[in-house]
């Protein structure tokens, strides 16, 4: 991806490997957000060098198992899924019941 948006947090929840080069012609972080982006940074999920992103791309492709199992990673990701594309298990129900207590 070229930016944090819709399809990365969808990739982010689903497990799907996912990185993004981003060199923010078009958007930025919002300022609530920079720890979080960090996180994914340092967990090389977010890059802001091509080269670096190079190189880790060939880190995945070396064993794609053990790239989305690193412990730093999963805790990036979980901490950035939590605050930004939180879902819950049985959100058809809690939608239905706020829509019903309009």
């Amino acid at each position: 991806f070229d930016e944090i948006g819709a399809g990365t947090l969808e990739c982010f929840t689903k497990g799907i490997p996912t990185m993004i080069y981003w060199n923010k012609i078009w958007s930025k972080e919002a300022m609530h957000a920079k720890l979080e982006i960090k996180q994914l940074k340092d967990c090389r999920i977010l890059f802001y060098d091509i080269e670096e992103l190079t190189s880790e791309l060939k880190n995945f492709f070396l064993n794609p198992y053990n790239w989305m199992n690193d412990e730093k990673r999963k805790k990036g990701l979980f901490n950035f899924t939590k605050k930004y594309a939180f879902s819950h298990k049985n959100w058809v129900q809690i939608w239905k019941k706020k829509l019903k207590d309009f």
